[in-house]
């Protein structure tokens, strides 16, 4: 009782004071109009001295000035509102307290060899393996609650597997504080002493923050090999071109890294990257105007072959994408249709098999999606013509499927689709093959050509940068030559000599082919490196070019990135 009448006493003198010292302020006119005064309108940073005067737990945050980074709590504090105050309130706070509770009970991660503590080395050993499996394997961090108690069932008679002890903290602990830092300590010391080429592409979730992954690709000294590795998150508030060369300027400066040793940039060919006026391509080029940049080449193959089936969708009202997207959701959630379907294949003496989806962001799969419908194209004509639904979906299905065409169109979509898909696997090999773009560029380019113009005058369509040789009627192919796949060929035939089809459409069908390839080779003449000089030199890496390769070219590549 008296401790209480004691505090409303201090609590009562404490109140008077502020207010004598309010009311003892003097008012001015200029003080009185300000909205915010004190911290509110003069931040307070961080000062250098904090680091020895609470060095246990308190370091510096690189590019914010009014915050730290607690590596008790591993988060960012502000100290904008009192400074060194705010230090102190965090130290003293209970989440603080907690944590340091925490990390003083956990075991020590001894991981020095002994030969006194054998058993000690080879337990850390096992979890430290153990969370590089898990890293690897992208598992997720919880697998490790479950590994010591699966190892003593498995292992009853080690002595290692009864000492196991790393559940998920510790597991984490490992991963961050013991594997990664000498990992990226390493890797930084690499790109300080030798060239290097950077790749960063925007993540597609829609968080406060978007993931920008900036990953390196370097000669490794330690594996004798090309090898990509990551560097850092890159997070990101907005997606500008400023925000994120800001981020990964930013790690660079952090590690001391030059962008004098980085040769190339692979982003993708959006303007925020590429672009020529406000993009990272520009900002990058200011740092570095020798760094190469070259947008994704099997995104722009993806875009020929789309653009190019939108051009045969025009002439003929079919889209491949539509059709095998509807198959595949017709038949998804529903094991009824699909037993029914199953029934379909027995009578017509066909393997039953799953129904690929096709995403028109992943670039191969509609070639396996149209082939998947094709070799149960029977069962599935059966299955729409049979029934009888209200449904949009099944209505659009089963009028393709009416449509003696359909089968034509799909065979004609399997012939030309594999002439992208090689090309685009071709470019998404783990090893280095820039020296394989160039002429692979030219290969994929003179193939599209091939299957519309005539021998003698494919020659001089190469040469023709405009892209209008190849629209003139008299340089293209007659219908009967015309590429459009032996099968399609076939069918097509058999369809006119059935009366199936008539010949109105099946001229419609050489028309719309025609536009296919035009508009592809034209969005290729358009966006593929086809007149890249840097490119067509870098083909003396290749050794099956040793004979036409020429020091020229060696010389050309060295002198534009700066390595004579």
């Amino acid at each position: 009782m008296a401790d209480s009448t004691e505090s409303e006493t201090e609590a009562e003198s404490e109140t008077n004071d502020e207010n004598e010292v309010q009311t003892s302020l003097p008012t001015t006119s200029k003080s009185s109009c300000r909205k915010f005064t004190g911290a509110a309108r003069y931040k307070s940073t961080f000062q250098n001295e904090w680091t020895v005067k609470y060095k246990t737990f308190l370091r510096q945050v690189h590019g914010n000035i009014h915050a730290f980074y607690c590596n008790v709590c591993k988060k960012e504090v502000s100290v904008k509102h009192q400074g060194e105050r705010d230090v102190i309130r965090h130290k003293d706070g209970e989440d603080h307290k907690r944590w340091e509770r925490s990390l003083r009970n956990q075991p020590i991660l001894n991981l020095a060899t002994s030969s006194t503590n054998t058993l000690l080395f080879n337990t850390s050993k096992a979890e430290v393996l153990a969370a590089k499996f898990i890293v690897e394997h992208n598992l997720p961090i919880s697998v490790s609650d479950h590994l010591g108690p699966l190892f003593r069932q498995m292992f009853p008679d080690s002595t290692i597997a009864k000492n196991y002890a790393s559940a998920h903290t510790k597991t984490n602990c490992i991963i961050n504080d013991a594997i990664a830092p000498p990992m990226q300590q390493e890797l930084v010391s690499q790109m300080k002493n030798g060239p290097f080429s950077l790749a960063i592409d925007g993540s597609s979730d829609n968080d406060l923050e978007k993931m920008n992954p900036l990953t390196v690709r370097l000669f490794d000294i330690n594996t004798h090999k090309v090898e990509g590795r990551f560097l850092d998150m890159c997070s990101a508030t907005a997606s500008t071109a400023q925000a994120i060369y800001d981020k990964m300027n930013e790690v660079l400066n952090k590690h001391d890294i030059p962008w004098d040793y980085c040769v190339g940039m692979s982003v993708d060919n959006t303007s925020v990257n590429v672009g020529r006026h406000n993009s990272i391509k520009t900002r990058v080029e200011d740092a570095n105007d020798t760094v190469y940049f070259m947008g994704c080449p099997c995104h722009i193959l993806h875009n020929t072959a789309f653009y190019g089936g939108k051009a045969f969708e025009e002439i003929v009202n079919f889209s491949a994408d539509d059709l095998c997207v509807d198959i595949f959701y017709w038949f998804e959630h529903s094991s009824k249709r699909k037993n029914l379907l199953s029934d379909f294949c027995d009578f017509c003496d066909v393997q039953y098999r799953q129904v690929i989806k096709h995403v028109s962001t992943r670039w191969l799969s509609l070639e396996s999606a149209v082939e998947r419908v094709l070799k149960q194209y029977s069962p599935l004509k059966s299955y729409f013509l049979s029934n009888a639904e209200q449904q949009a979906r099944f209505k659009r299905l089963k009028k393709l499927f009416q449509d003696p065409m359909t089968e034509i169109y799909l065979y004609f979509y399997q012939a030309v689709l594999p002439s992208f898909t090689c090309f685009n696997q071709l470019l998404q090999r783990s090893d280095p093959c820039i020296f394989l773009v160039y002429e692979g560029c030219w290969s994929i380019y003179k193939k599209i050509l091939g299957k519309l113009l005539k021998v003698d005058k494919l020659e001089a369509c190469l040469k023709d940068t405009t892209g209008d040789l190849m629209c003139v009627l008299e340089n293209q192919r007659s219908d009967k030559d015309l590429f459009v796949g032996i099968t399609t060929r076939m069918q097509l035939n058999k369809c006119l000599a059935d009366g199936d089809i008539s010949d109105q459409q099946a001229k419609k069908f050489y028309t719309a082919v025609r536009q296919f390839y035009i508009a592809a080779a034209k969005y290729m003449l358009k966006n593929l490196p086809l007149g890249d000089e840097t490119l067509k030199n870098a083909q003396f890496v290749n050794w099956e070019k040793r004979v036409s390769g020429s020091f020229e070219q060696v010389a050309k590549v060295s002198l534009y990135f700066n390595y004579q």
